[in-house]
């Protein structure tokens, strides 16, 4: 009856130490994989972080362009101004002058 409750006693030990070697096995699996998954978010983030730098870096070069072109515009606008205004002046010097020379042509000699 002893050998007999040893024996059993036996199996169940040896059952038990073959369920913990697969528990043990499951564990380290599992902690591989976790530990994967912990460099996978690791690299994600990282890289996450440096689209968001860039990002910001082209996004700030894109608004000093976008500044440098406006003050461009202004000037350019300013630049069409000034010479509409030249053209005017001109038109209007240049029409008193046929003005002047008409009045002059059909005045009588002295």
């Amino acid at each position: 009856a002893l050998e007999e409750e040893r024996d059993q006693l036996m199996k169940a030990k040896e059952g038990m130490e073959q369920q913990l070697g697969e528990a043990q096995t499951k564990a380290e699996t599992l902690a591989d994989q976790i530990a994967k998954e912990k460099r996978a978010r690791e690299s994600l983030t990282t890289e996450v972080a440096s689209i968001r730098k860039e990002s910001s870096n082209l996004t700030s070069r894109m608004e000093r362009e976008k500044a440098t072109l406006t003050e461009e515009l202004a000037r350019a606008k300013q630049s069409y101004q000034a010479l509409s205004n030249e053209l005017t002046t001109l038109r209007q010097a240049k029409e008193a002058l046929e003005r002047r020379v008409k009045e002059m042509l059909s005045a009588p000699f002295r």
